[in-house]
């Protein structure tokens, strides 16, 4: 099974990312030291096993008219990531305003090719340290304490919690890539514009693909604009993430992916 070659971030990008989840991180650290009892619009809930724990999560979900959540895939296996498709889509169905930001970082291409034969609902690909899930705009769900022992989760209702879950989101959105724009149809590209997405996807910068592949500034930026336009990406991030889809969906693609990062530029 293939893992997700795309979504390796240049530094940068993934400290702004990381950097939008700190306040929040922040508000739940201070909430797990203080907690003693309830608290004012803090709640923790604790489960026998992780089953139960994920029913009640599932629970929550459907009785909600907008749920926003950023998920790993990685922490899906096959069926629970079908299961989790069909379940949206009844709940869209219903009504309920939805959408679904995955980090696919790495994750196994079993389930990226699931979740692309669901472009009709709206996921998106991207990176996302933080797993969460908002409902209603009023209420954040978070990993529980880790002073608990067993499966937990908290509820955390504070405006302050809300907003800064609000802000991270927003933060991940922007360097995600919405599934129903990625193709897994693959297009025709020179053994150098392969070399160049690959070290784009990987999070390489200008210069430093100019120094691996012995070529100039400029005729990186010429191939990362033909590449871009070839996967018709409006953005260098997109155009990664379309290319990293390529390389795990489709085999010769992937092929001709590798021969060209090995093959002298030309």
């Amino acid at each position: 099974m293939n893992d997700v070659p795309a979504l390796n971030l240049p530094i940068r990008d993934r400290q702004r990312i990381q950097d939008a989840a700190m306040p929040l991180l922040l508000i739940r650290a201070r909430l797990c030291a203080e907690r003693s009892g309830s608290q004012h619009g803090v709640t923790v809930e604790q489960f026998r096993t992780a089953v139960k724990a994920q029913a009640r999560v599932t629970e929550l979900g459907r009785m909600s008219d907008e749920l926003t959540a950023v998920a790993e895939l990685t922490g899906l296996d096959n069926t629970s990531c079908a299961e989790m498709a069909q379940r949206d889509e009844r709940a869209i169905q219903e009504g309920q305003r939805m959408t679904g930001l995955f980090d696919i970082t790495g994750g196994p291409a079993s389930r990226v090719e699931m979740l692309l034969n669901a472009r009709h609902l709206p996921y998106y690909f991207g990176f996302g340290p933080v797993r969460l899930k908002v409902f209603d705009r009023r209420t954040v769900l978070l990993d529980g304490p880790p002073s608990i022992q067993t499966p937990a989760i908290m509820l955390i209702s504070r405006p302050e919690a809300v907003q800064a879950a609000i802000g991270y989101i927003e933060v991940v959105k922007s360097y995600s890539v919405a599934v129903q724009d990625l193709s897994p149809a693959p297009v025709e590209l020179s053994q150098r514009q392969h070399a160049v997405a690959r070290l784009v996807s990987e999070g390489h910068s200008d210069s430093e693909i100019a120094r691996t592949l012995l070529i100039s500034g400029r005729a990186v930026r010429a191939e990362v604009a033909a590449f871009s336009e070839a996967l018709g990406a409006q953005a260098r991030f997109a155009a990664g993430v379309k290319y990293g889809v390529l390389i795990c969906t489709n085999r010769a693609f992937r092929d001709a992916a590798t021969d060209g990062l090995r093959a002298p530029s030309q």
